[in-house]
């Protein structure tokens, strides 16, 4: 799931941001699968990878975990805005097991609108 300002910004339009302002985006990494992953590598295609912060992401993602990572990213001036995060991971199998060992994969939209300040209309009345 990715987030913008603490939204779960998946569907249209997103959540509303002030013109300028910083957008703190989060990641949070869950392996659904019923298998382990390994190599997982988290991209975005907006924010390059330096710019990305993961707080404890382990080596291998049991099923049922999850880690988060972060980032901040400046809000368009106006108009609005869309990233997609994608995240990857390499099964790993126990002793005895088997299974597809092609990697797996998802994606995540965030998007986000700026607040545009209300039009403010004067009337001059002449008497």
């Amino acid at each position: 799931m990715k987030s913008i300002n603490g939204d779960d910004a998946n569907a249209y339009p997103g959540v509303g941001v002030a013109p300028g302002s910083d957008m703190s985006i989060s990641f949070v990494v869950t392996n659904d699968g019923d298998v382990a992953l390994e190599s997982i590598d988290l991209t975005d295609n907006v924010i390059p990878a330096d710019h990305i912060t993961c707080a404890n992401k382990p080596e291998s993602l049991k099923p049922g975990q999850s880690f988060t990572c972060s980032a901040t990213l400046k809000a368009p001036v106006s108009g609005k805005h869309v990233n997609i995060a994608a995240v990857e991971g390499t099964p790993v199998y126990g002793e005895g097991e088997s299974g597809p060992t092609s990697p797996v994969s998802d994606v995540d939209p965030a998007r986000a609108w700026v607040d545009e300040p209300a039009s403010v209309v004067k009337t001059l009345l002449l008497v």
